[in-house]
């Protein structure tokens, strides 16, 4: 058992180091790709390591930076770059049931796919009678409210954390607007699949007819100009969407470990324009709800107290999903599935993938399905049965706010001071591990650490990927379900991608290095396609940037006689070399 925390004045030598030295990782983080995690978290695991062996603090919890995170948490969570069964389980799923401090004291992860499935089914219930509390908590992660204080909400959190009045307020719109069930226009799937016809065409057509569509820069900003068009009915340019992935991976990179900032850094440049960022994005998810919803949305204003209106937390809510859930889970899977189309390497689980005929819907859609179950983009899903004492409080006044029938109270608002959040000191935490449930051999079978599609009926019995059993329509009208509402939606996108696909597939070209895979929280690694270039046997093929397009080329001395163009003399080869316009 760790010791208790030191005070401030203890570790506050320990603090002011950290705090200095992980600012040396801003950059590599900001800068790396989306998928890119290594660059970033090997960064600052050496930076918190250092500091820990230094300060001879192992057995300490400490805190420093912003919102009470302790160091211990970071550096566990850095621990899953190395891959979710090895950081849970030491590489052994099977029998991996609990492991408690981690990530983080006072933490207690569970694993086993009928232990997961128990609590996740209670989470509606736990959350609306105020056993259970939820913070601004993207599976393991814990997110900096910092990046929330435009969004006129309080609290600053995902739709998750907020309270349960709040979540049941909102939730029946975030329904409408993403569950492809209940979505009014008829014609979703034929927008998505001219959208993904015409996505495949324009990555043939870039880089001046070369050809690039990179993963996951290309796949994320797709799925968003998707997301747009069927929720919203708004066309996005590709370079609003560029831009969009841009601001998505700077928040991605930054949201959890900036919390071992000090107050001042979160006042610098980088820091303040991600902030603007989002706010300049809920600001436009707040016209078009206001105006698709109106009074219905406005009806529900006294529950979703003390934020600004319903309109800002259904806002809130949509950036939330279009930078974390969907956004960024749904062309997790997407790459996935081209990285095993195209990957010869040792790493790769599933091989055959290229020989899948995806012009089959059923295929494709299971090959979604299987791509959700293996690589999982949603790992845990916490709640904690003590809650961190609010800021400024007792535990005994921050316990008074866990209140039955939904009535559960945010933390009391105290100024526009960052500091004056606590999202982990004092709590107790628990998560259920939806990733390794959906590996464990006890429910899935002895090749459950295989890549293999199932039949369809398998996935919708077994599945926890989406918080399937998160579902109480009992509890507050289904207002306090917490089961994925674009799970269909995900699963329609992926089916017509693939599908679509299968029309496109010969025309691109495989990667010039092989594709990799890992065991999250990089599924994996990047890697980006271009255009075929189609020439006879024997013949190389050679990109010309001046000319803007692909050549053939033969060795005259292997004779050719009928090529349109004379040769040419290659000094470097001392040969003649003849060539034409490659056929595409």
């Amino acid at each position: 058992m760790k010791k208790p925390s030191p005070s401030l004045t203890e570790s506050g030598a320990n603090l002011t180091e950290a705090q200095e030295r992980v600012l040396s990782c801003v950059w590599p983080c900001i800068n790396s790709a989306l998928s890119d995690w290594d660059t970033c978290g090997q960064c600052v695991q050496r930076i918190v390591d250092g500091v820990i062996r230094s300060a001879h603090a192992a057995s300490e919890v400490i805190y420093p930076g912003m919102n009470g995170i302790p160091l211990d948490y970071v550096v566990d969570m850095l621990s899953l770059l190395g891959g979710y069964p090895e950081a849970f389980c030491n590489g052994q799923v099977q029998g991996c049931r609990i492991k408690n401090n981690f990530p983080g004291s006072r933490a207690t992860s569970i694993m086993g796919w009928d232990s997961v499935k128990a609590m996740v089914e209670q989470t509606p219930e736990k959350e609306w009678s105020g056993e259970w509390w939820r913070g601004n908590e993207l599976g393991f992660i814990i997110n900096n409210q910092f990046f929330w204080k435009g969004n006129n909400i309080w609290p600053r959190s995902i739709l998750l954390g907020a309270t349960p009045r709040q979540h049941a307020a909102v939730r029946p719109f975030l329904e409408e607007l993403f569950m492809l069930e209940r979505m009014s226009s008829s014609n979703v799937e034929n927008q998505i699949r001219t959208m993904t016809r015409n996505f495949f065409q324009q990555r043939l057509d870039a880089g001046d007819g070369r050809g690039s569509l990179r993963i996951p820069q290309d796949t994320t900003a797709f799925v968003h100009q998707v997301l747009m068009k069927v929720s919203f009915g708004r066309s996005v340019s590709w370079q609003d969407a560029e831009h969009f992935v841009s601001l998505q991976s700077q928040l991605v990179k930054l949201g959890t470990f900036s919390q071992l900032f000090a107050e001042a850094v979160h006042n610098l440049w980088f820091m303040t324009d991600i902030v603007a960022g989002v706010e300049s994005y809920v600001t436009m998810y707040h016209r078009i709800v206001q105006n698709k919803f109106g009074n219905r949305l406005t009806a529900k204003d006294p529950e979703c107290a003390p934020s600004s209106s319903c309109a800002w937390q259904l806002a809130s809510a949509v950036w939330d999903t279009m930078y974390s859930a969907g956004g960024l889970s749904t062309p997790t899977n997407l790459g996935t599935g081209l990285g095993l189309i195209y990957s010869n390497h040792g790493s790769s689980p599933f091989r055959d993938a290229r020989n899948i005929d995806f012009s089959n819907a059923a295929k494709a859609r299971v090959f979604m399905w299987e791509n959700h179950r293996y690589f999982a983009p949603v790992v845990g899903f916490p709640h904690w049965t003590k809650r961190p004492k609010c800021h400024g409080t007792t535990q005994a006044e921050t316990d008074a706010l866990n209140k039955t029938s939904g009535e559960t109270e945010a933390c009391p608002m105290r100024g526009d001071d960052v500091n004056q959040v606590n999202q982990y000191k004092g709590g107790t935490r628990v998560v259920p591990n939806l990733a390794l449930a959906q590996l464990d051999p006890a429910k899935w079978g002895s090749n459950a650490h295989q890549f293999r599609m199932r039949h369809e009926s398998e996935y919708l019995q077994k599945n926890q990927g989406f918080a399937d059993f998160a579902v109480n329509d009992a509890v507050a009208a289904g207002g306090m379900n917490r089961a994925c509402p674009g799970k269909s939606l995900d699963l329609k996108i992926g089916e017509i991608f693939f599908q679509v696909f299968s029309e496109y597939k010969d025309k691109f070209d495989s990667p010039s290095s092989d594709v990799t895979f890992g065991g999250g929280p990089t599924w994996v690694g990047a890697f980006e396609l271009e255009r075929k270039c189609v020439c006879g046997a024997g013949q190389g093929c050679q990109w010309d940037r001046w000319m803007r397009q692909h050549w053939c080329w033969l060795d005259t001395d292997k004779g050719c006689t009928d090529w349109r163009y004379p040769p040419v003399w290659d000094w470097y080869k001392g040969k003649h070399w003849s060539l034409e316009p490659c056929r595409r």
